[in-house]
């Protein structure tokens, strides 16, 4: 089955989890938007890169370049913190600034190539610290993150973000317009683009969280295809204070209750291509035989199991 829909809005990040700024027209390379997560902030003394989830306070923080990245370079940024001084990245006292707004050290690193794989290892996390960043109350159990690929799960035990990049997980971040739609209707919060971090936002009719079936689907525009890799399990991000949205508990809550914390998709892209605002967008459906579908439940039974494990196997931290 095929869902027509059309490119709505276009998000690149210049660095990670600060604000992002839409364009227009884009190319889309092997990894994702050219543009997109050229630099984030390093924490000095855990000795990885980090983001929103443990500082929160970069979402407040916007960037941009000093001029259009051609392709395979890192231009500087200018990064405007939340008082209002703009500073560029090669500038000691911008780090200065964003570890006293951290509360920790850090520095602001450009992308470096995959193969220098200390620089992406993860910091080892607590059980503790996985509720703070899931904004989870006292009584309520870790989410379901099953859907994670095992392969993906265990690289991001072991690296921060993906070797060569900076993404979270895939390359390219999809959300619907009938995904926000169903849950402003299901919840009664309006929930802001802004708030999710797309990369790519689609206009698509009718009702319901559209990509949350798209898995193992593909989205085709021009020559660009990509494949649709998992629905995005949410953390409390979305209802963090950022550039001009105030803090909101109530998109956290709405998105658990609601939407079983899954809100958009990952992909990853499969051939390169060309973007622009309000470019036709076909969408490959899946079908899945009953085969299938008995062999990814019987696999996601298998992930939640490895999870369990892993769990036990966290230090608690501290509340």
């Amino acid at each position: 089955m095929q869902v027509q829909g059309s490119v709505r809005e276009l998000w690149r990040f210049p660095v990670k989890s600060m604000e992002g700024e839409r364009v227009e027209r884009v190319r889309v390379g092997s990894s994702g938007i050219e543009g997109d997560r050229l630099w984030a902030v390093r924490d000095v003394r855990a000795g990885t890169i980090t983001g929103a989830k443990r500082l929160p306070a970069l979402l407040r923080c916007r960037a941009r370049f000093t001029h259009e990245p051609a392709r395979g370079e890192i231009p500087p940024v200018v990064v405007r913190l939340p008082g209002g001084e703009e500073l560029e990245s090669g500038d000691p006292e911008l780090h200065r600034q964003l570890s006293e707004l951290g509360g920790r050290e850090v520095r602001l690193s450009a992308l470096p190539s995959a193969a220098v794989r200390a620089h992406f290892r993860a910091q080892q996390a607590t059980r503790a610290e996985l509720r703070r960043i899931f904004d989870l109350g006292a009584a309520e159990p870790l989410p379901d993150l099953s859907a994670f690929p095992l392969g993906k799960l265990l690289e991001l035990a072991r690296y921060a973000a993906p070797p060569g990049t900076y993404v979270d997980a895939y390359p390219l971040h999809v959300v619907t317009t009938a995904t926000l739609r169903e849950l402003a209707a299901r919840s009664g919060v309006e929930v802001s683009t802004v708030r999710l971090r797309p990369t790519l936002l689609l206009e698509v009719s009718g009702s319901g969280y559209a990509e949350a079936g798209w898995t193992r689907g593909s989205l085709q525009c021009g020559a660009l295809v990509a494949r649709f890799e998992m629905a995005t399990v949410r953390c409390g991000m979305p209802a963090r204070e950022q550039a001009g949205l105030p803090a909101d508990r109530r998109v956290s809550a709405a998105i658990a209750r609601h939407a079983d914390r899954c809100v958009g998709a990952y992909a990853s892209v499969v051939h390169p291509g060309t973007l622009t605002v309000g470019d036709a967008v076909r969408i490959g459906v899946p079908s899945p035989s009953s085969l299938e579908r008995a062999t990814a439940r019987a696999t996601r039974a298998l992930v939640r199991s490895a999870l369990r494990l892993l769990e036990r196997a966290l230090p608690a931290g501290r509340e």
